[in-house]
């Protein structure tokens, strides 16, 4: 581990916190059964719920932890056997000093958490950044993975574009200032993506105030780590396509993908099959957040094409 990403390893574990002591969910109890499982590279939390032929991969886009994605895990749970974890770095999902927040990394983790609940394939619905990470396990591991919903991950290039949007002074970017600036400032920061993310005001005073609870209460949110990491990265997705059905949720009135083609996943759907894209006036950075009932749908749609 660098010393830049050792710089979060080390907050995480300063931080200490536990969910258990965590504030009152504001959007109800998880169903099903929540859990710590040791990995090489991180100590993750993880949810485990519903029952059903196909299992849903899921990851709460933070700021967002398990309890927050509570009303999502419940719809999907009359239908699916749904696998929810916190990525490394985030939540209370705690990195190793294995861990370098790399995509390859967060593969790993996904292939881990998997294991350990004894899940041999799923249908991705990892949203964000996280979702890039879900691909590469894809590519990596092309057997474990029945179809991919894509939730607000958009083509790699355009992701970049999206990052100098979200750190317009790049400060976020540069090692070890940027650990250091989220280290001093991650309530404001946390508070000023959600209010950017999030268009209906009081979702948004729902979403600030879980986070700040569970912030305060020790939750990790190592941005600059991933980040950092991310735009380090050559795209490993180059001339390469899924062959598993595919489809496409997006906000279509995120602020921070106002000029950004929702459609541009589709560069990595099948060329035999169209990808179905759902996009949702409206709705911000968390769509299936906002409409769960359309998460279930996009996910039944998946699942019958398997």
């Amino acid at each position: 581990m660098s010393q830049t990403y050792s710089y979060d390893y080390h907050l995480c574990r300063f931080r200490g916190g536990e969910p258990g002591k965590a504030p009152a969910p504001a959007f109800g109890p998880l169903p099903g059964e929540t859990r710590m499982i040791d990995l090489p590279g991180a100590r993750v939390r993880a949810n485990l719920a519903g029952s059903g032929k196909h299992t849903v991969l899921l990851s709460p886009d933070p700021p967002h932890v398990l309890e927050s994605y509570a009303p999502v895990i419940r719809t999907l749970a009359d239908r699916f056997r749904v696998l929810t974890f916190e990525s490394p770095g985030f939540g209370y999902s705690r990195p190793t000093r294995r861990y370098d927040f790399s995509l390859e990394a967060l593969a790993d983790i996904i292939a881990g958490v998997m294991d350990a609940s004894e899940t041999p394939r799923v249908i991705s619905a990892v949203p964000c950044g996280n979702g890039f990470g879900a691909l590469r396990f894809a590519r990596l591991h092309p057997d474990r993975i029945e179809a991919l919903l894509s939730v607000q991950t958009p083509e790699f290039g355009e992701y970049l574009k999206w990052i100098e949007r979200v750190d317009p002074t790049g400060e976020i970017r540069v090692p070890l200032k940027g650990q250091r600036h989220l280290a001093r400032n991650v309530q404001e920061v946390s508070r000023g993506w959600l209010r950017i993310a999030e268009n209906d005001r009081a979702q948004q005073a729902l979403y600030i105030e879980e986070s700040a609870g569970h912030l305060h209460n020790g939750a990790c949110y190592c941005l600059a780590s991933a980040l950092q990491q991310f735009v380090a990265t050559e795209n490993p997705f180059h001339d390469w396509r899924l062959d598993r059905p595919t489809a496409i949720l997006w906000g279509g009135s995120d602020k921070t993908y106002r000029h950004a083609p929702h459609f541009s996943f589709a560069a990595y759907a099948p060329t035999d099959r169209e990808a179905r894209t759902v996009a949702i006036p409206g709705v911000g950075h968390f769509p299936e957040m906002s409409r769960p009932d359309l998460l279930l749908e996009l996910l039944a749609e998946l699942a019958a094409a398997a």
